[in-house]
């Protein structure tokens, strides 16, 4: 039966120590592999993505955080040990008076201890790894999103290999693997170090999915490079690129590259007609009782004041 304190991951792989920093390297690895590939690439595009994804997942998991603060995957006492140190393992740091301190300031004062203690640590340790710093798993969408640049950047460079070759296969399902093998040894080690709860690294795998895929994402970064509207004339049959991982199940089968096209509201409307829906009959209706009205007064301004035909002139002559 699962106790309260606890999570499904927890139970099932137990308790070990893992040295962070072996998840800090994992992480900054597929970043610098990234970074490299795009500057010999020159893939600003997916640059500005990347990027624009990143902020936008620290900044979600910092406004979940404080909308619910959760206890500490790996308890109070814990917590405070790894904030303060182990007396047994060498100096206390007090890194809990620090924060206490740190409450107590407002204004000027309070930024500047902030920023203090998250580029400098407090008393030389650094970083300081907070509690309840749960939603999301920062280690977990990092390296996925970053493995995930990595592998786009991969794609892209074997779409010069003949299409169905050997070595495209190979560097496309080579890739894959790492990707897969890196994000799960991530997963593995937060949860066997209880460094967050089962829930926090498997909500951070399938919102990276979801952010990484999203089409708002790929039209502000077309517009943001381009520095044009995506709305466009110039624009309009590419507002934007989308990949779908294999990886991203259930849309696996649908797996590529995909554009993004502008739509106008004409073109929604005769896709709409296609469904043959009761309810938009009846709206369709109901609109253009509306349109004669205004077309007929529009139509009466435009052709203006009635002179008749050449017939009609023609026949008042005869008549008179």
């Amino acid at each position: 039966m699962w106790t309260s304190d606890g999570a499904f991951g927890h139970h099932l792989l137990g308790k070990q120590d893992v040295d962070t920093t072996l998840l800090d390297a994992i992480s900054s690895s597929s970043l610098l592999l990234f970074v490299m590939g795009a500057m010999l690439l020159r893939e600003l595009r997916l640059w500005t993505k990347l990027f624009f994804s990143n902020a936008i997942l620290f900044i979600l998991k910092g406004t979940w955080d404080w909308m619910t603060v959760l206890p500490d995957s790996i308890g109070y006492h814990e917590c405070e040990r790894r904030l303060n140190g182990d007396p047994a393992k060498g100096p206390v740091v007090p890194v809990m008076a620090y924060m206490k301190r740190l409450g107590m300031l407002e204004g000027r004062e309070y930024v500047s201890a902030l920023l203090e203690l998250e580029l400098h640590g407090v008393d030389g340790k650094w970083p300081v790894r907070y509690c309840s710093d749960m939603l999301l798993s920062g280690h977990t969408f990092a390296v996925l999103l970053y493995s995930l640049a990595v592998a786009d950047l991969v794609r892209r460079a074997t779409v010069l290999l003949p299409e169905g070759s050997f070595y495209r296969h190979v560097f496309r399902y080579l890739i894959g693997f790492w990707v897969a093998l890196i994000t799960i040894a991530d997963m593995y080690y937060i949860v066997l170090k209880h460094f967050h709860y089962t829930v926090d690294v498997v909500m951070s795998v399938v919102i990276t999915f979801l952010l990484y895929t999203n089409a708002g994402m790929a039209i502000l970064t077309q517009w943001f490079v381009s520095g044009e509207r995506p709305d466009r004339t110039e624009e309009l049959d590419d507002a934007g690129e989308i990949w779908i991982p294999r990886a991203m199940i259930p849309c696996c089968c649908f797996n590529g590259y995909y554009t993004i096209k502008w739509l106008e509201d004409k073109e929604v409307k005769l896709r709409q007609d296609r469904n043959k829906s009761a309810l938009w009959e009846r709206l369709t209706k109901f609109s253009e009782s509306l349109v004669p009205e205004q077309q007929s007064t529009n139509a009466e301004e435009q052709r203006g004041p009635n002179f008749g035909t050449f017939s009609d002139a023609k026949d008042e002559e005869s008549r008179g």
